[in-house]
């Protein structure tokens, strides 16, 4: 499975709570309500334990807006680590 649909996987199945709704990988997911801050917040520990990467900064959290967004942001720092 690739890192987009890992995330999305995860999305779906743990943070959504509303199944029928309609988006893809360039949807902003804060702006169109997709997910709450909450949820925002449980997207990122769950990319920080599974990735075992820090998404710390005000630079990160930018990218933090649709599904293809934050899976560059996860590729980029995993190979930073190596």
């Amino acid at each position: 499975m690739n890192l987009k649909n890992e995330i999305k996987q995860y999305i779906v199945g743990d943070l959504l709570t509303d199944k029928s709704v309609i988006w893809d990988e360039s949807t902003d997911i804060i702006a169109s309500g997709l997910l709450d801050s909450l949820s925002i917040v449980k997207l990122m520990v769950f990319i920080e334990d599974n990735y075992n990467i820090s998404i710390d900064d005000a630079e990160d959290l930018e990218q933090f807006k649709t599904l293809e967004t934050i899976a560059a942001l996860v590729q980029n720092k995993v190979k930073k680590d190596f």
